[in-house]
């Protein structure tokens, strides 16, 4: 019985060490003067965001913020991602570690010409950030 139970402890000890502490940060960052892009940007991120990931989001492990980059209060985090236009920035932090990903190339991209390939394109790249 108490190999039984010794086993069980370390099983749960593995899963515990296992689980990973994934957040995705979602930033769509737009300026005083919205173009039919940026706008489309915000709304199609947003709808797959929430559509996809209802749980992440509840859960804390994925937060998504539109902000103007041009705002005094988010001056700060305009500056940490270079931002001077308006952009899609996913920032993972795992563990401590963070990785930065801009999305321009591809949200401007696809967004005009091809919109079901950018949210296609947008939940596969979450589901890769966060295994």
């Amino acid at each position: 019985m108490k190999r039984y139970l010794l086993l069980f402890v370390q099983l749960i000890i593995c899963q515990c060490l296992l689980a990973s502490d994934i957040v995705l940060e979602i930033y769509c960052f737009y300026s005083d003067h919205y173009c039919p892009t940026d706008v489309q940007i915000q709304q199609e991120t947003k709808q797959v965001v929430e559509f996809f990931f209802t749980k992440e989001i509840n859960e804390g492990k994925i937060v998504l913020k539109n902000l103007n980059f041009m705002s005094p209060e988010n001056q700060a985090i305009a500056e940490k991602f270079e931002i001077g236009w308006s952009s899609l920035i996913f920032n993972k932090k795992d563990n401590g570690k963070e990785e930065v990903i801009n999305m321009n190339d591809f949200a401007f991209t696809n967004i005009p010409s091809n919109p079901e390939k950018f949210k296609t394109g947008l939940e596969q790249k979450i589901r890769e950030l966060l295994k």
